[in-house]
C-alpha cells in the first residue's frame, strides 16, 4: 500500500547520525588562605585531576599576585585545632604538600576532619628551610595528617 502521506521524520533517514563525546568535569571550590590580608581566603575552582601547583596558580592570580611564580610558594595542609586543646608552646598540625600531589586525593583524606589549606611564600631563612625540609619529609609519603 502506498501512502501520500510524508512520515514527518522522513528526514532524518537520510542524515548520518552524529555521535559527541560528552565529557563531564567535576569542578571543586577550595578555600586558600595566606595570600590576602586579614586572612581572608582565596577561593579556587580545581578539577579532580588539578595538581597542588595547578592550585597554588589559581590562587596566585584571583589574589593579584599572578606575576609571582608558582615555584616560590607552597601548600599547607593544617589540622584546625580548638585552640583551648592546644598548649602554650603546641602549634597545629601542618604538612606541606608535594607539588606534583593531586590536590582532591588530599581533600579525600579529610573525611570531614576540619582542615584548611595555606599558601605561603617560601622562606628564605635557614631555619624556615630546615622546617619545610622537615615537613615535606614528615609528609613526604601518601599520608594525610592523622585523624584528632
Amino acid at each position: 500500500m502506498v501512502s501520500n502521506v510524508e512520515h514527518p521524520l522522513s528526514y532524518l533517514n537520510d542524515m548520518k547520525m552524529r555521535t559527541t563525546s560528552s565529557v563531564k568535569k567535576e569542578i571543586f571550590i577550595l578555600r586558600i588562605n595566606g595570600l590576602e590580608p586579614e586572612d581572608a581566603a582565596t577561593v579556587v575552582q580545581a578539577e579532580s585531576n588539578s595538581t597542588v601547583n595547578d592550585v597554588i596558580q589559581e590562587a596566585l592570580s584571583r589574589a593579584g599576585k599572578g606575576s609571582d611564580s608558582v615555584e616560590e610558594f607552597e601548600l599547607i595542609e593544617e589540622v584546625i585545632m580548638n585552640k583551648a586543646l592546644l598548649g602554650i608552646d603546641e602549634q597545629p598540625e601542618q604538612r606541606v604538600l608535594s607539588p606534583q600531589e593531586q590536590i582532591m586525593d588530599v581533600v579525600a583524606w579529610w573525611n570531614g576532619k576540619l582542615r584548611k589549606f595555606i599558601c605561603e611564600k617560601k622562606g628564605d631563612d635557614p631555619s624556615s628551610r630546615g622546617w619545610c625540609a622537615s615537613l615535606i619529609k614528615k609528609g613526604h609519603s601518601s599520608q594525610p595528617l592523622p585523624q584528632p
